[in-house]
């Protein structure tokens, strides 16, 4: 275990648990195995981002990984009978609710019953479990249940319901350290860390400006996608953002043939800089090397277990998935044709080949804005700092999605209100302006 006394002030080290603590979660203790419980963190880590994908506004990416770790604390917590699956899924549904509000990513309750509603449809009774909307509104899916009928009233009382024993569980504490605000600084540390014959670099500097090749990208890319699986697993209730990211990191780095020195070498590089460094968040991310294995061991075991039952799978056992739900706003995908190379790991135990971003998108998206609407969710997803907004990621995230809309002059006065106020987040400084100015609407 990470000597948690060196995680960063603002985490709180009462959600890191040992592996022994996971296996002996209150659920195991209750006549079932840890393998059991294990499965079914599974199905609901899976089955709540399903929920957020196919909500009428799709939640965000921070939002589903939030969600996971809400739920991972959840069941660290509480008792559950395994053998319910309506419960869980009640559980799934809950905590993206739930994170969805903490991470500024709203949503009304409505849209997580509809997206349940559609995702456990029954493809041999060509049936909802929740019902069909058979009213006069000609734009409404079959799935989009009424809002007044009994069985959507029985589900919104049940979630509500949930909401309060997961709010009591995590102890109302929303705060949640992603591994995706580590990766940009290491990028750059193992840019330097390389041997001397690896003639591709993660890095560029020219006049004084850092920018990553195409292949750094493509680096930082994938180990965005990587931490999304991991916060699928009790990675993320074991150890810090910060080691999680490494792992991630030097995983990637391996497969992708970057040859970077001895991992005992870089570690102990690491170490000496950040002692240094002027940024209190990165002074305290002290890694050790038998820690980092241990983390690229779980992730190539994760691998390992998705691709198990792929291989045994008949070919065309699916059935036909029902009708698509309504197009949602542009978010980074998961290329299924992405085939990553095997792994450096002992050749007693060969690793699959499998794609990264196999629980989610590949990638996190910088935000997503609907003006006309005045609805905005604009987060600094892959920012390298505190996770506010208001540096100069969220600056160029309102550039990149407003430009087309105002002219540039206005952004930039709207980026420097922003800096110099500090604000926590974009949303209600955005939301303010449109609101004034009849222009932008």
């Amino acid at each position: 275990m990470t000597d948690t006394a060196q995680a960063p002030a603002a985490f709180s080290s009462r959600w890191l648990f040992s592996k022994d603590q996971i296996k002996s979660a209150p659920s195991v203790k209750d006549n079932f195995t840890a393998e059991q419980e294990q499965e079914v963190r599974k199905f609901s880590c899976t089955f709540l981002t399903e929920i957020g994908q196919n909500l009428v506004h799709p939640a965000s990416v921070l939002a589903i990984n939030c969600a996971k770790v809400f739920l991972h604390r959840f069941y660290m917590m509480e008792c559950t009978d395994l053998s319910n699956k309506e419960r869980h899924k009640e559980i799934a549904a809950t905590c993206i609710f739930v994170a969805c509000k903490s991470e500024e990513c709203l949503r009304p309750l409505k849209e997580f019953i509809w997206a349940w509603n559609y995702i456990d449809f029954d493809k041999t009774k060509k049936q909802n479990p929740f019902g069909r909307y058979e009213g006069p509104d000609a734009k409404r899916k079959p799935w989009q249940i009424d809002e007044q009928s009994e069985k959507y009233q029985e589900v919104r009382e049940g979630i509500l319901s949930c909401e309060r024993d997961l709010l009591h569980a995590i102890q109302y504490d929303f705060f949640v350290d992603y591994p995706h605000s580590y990766v940009f600084r290491f990028a750059r540390f193992l840019d330097h860390a390389k041997r001397d014959k690896e003639t591709r670099n993660l890095v560029l500097s020219t006049e004084g400006h850092e920018r990553f090749t195409e292949f750094g990208n493509m680096i930082i890319t994938t180990a965005h996608a990587m931490a999304n699986d991991a916060m699928s697993s009790t990675l993320s209730i074991q150890y810090r953002a910060s080691l999680i990211a490494a792992a991630c990191m030097n995983l990637i780095c391996k497969t992708q043939g970057f040859k970077l020195i001895g991992l005992e070498k870089w570690i102990k590089k690491w170490n000496e800089e950040i002692a240094s460094d002027t940024d209190p968040k990165y002074q305290s991310i002290v890694l050790a090397k038998e820690e980092i294995e241990e983390v690229v061991n779980q992730l190539l075991d994760m691998y390992d277990a998705l691709q198990a039952p792929a291989q045994n799978a008949e070919p065309n056992a699916a059935a036909a998935p029902p009708p698509a739900p309504p197009a949602a706003p542009a978010e980074a995908a998961a290329d299924s044709s992405r085939q990553v190379p095997k792994a450096e790991a002992p050749a007693s135990r060969p690793h699959a080949e499998v794609p990264w971003g196999c629980f989610g998108p590949l990638s996190l998206p910088s935000g997503a804005c609907c003006v006309r609407g005045i609805s905005i969710h604009l987060r600094q997803s892959w920012c390298e700092g505190s996770g506010s907004c208001c540096g100069v990621n969220g600056a160029i995230g309102a550039l990149v999605f407003l430009r087309n809309l105002v002219s540039v002059n206005r952004v930039l006065h709207w980026i420097f209100f922003f800096h110099c106020q500090q604000l926590r987040s974009l949303n209600f400084a955005v939301f303010f302006f449109l609101c004034v100015n009849q222009s932008v609407c």
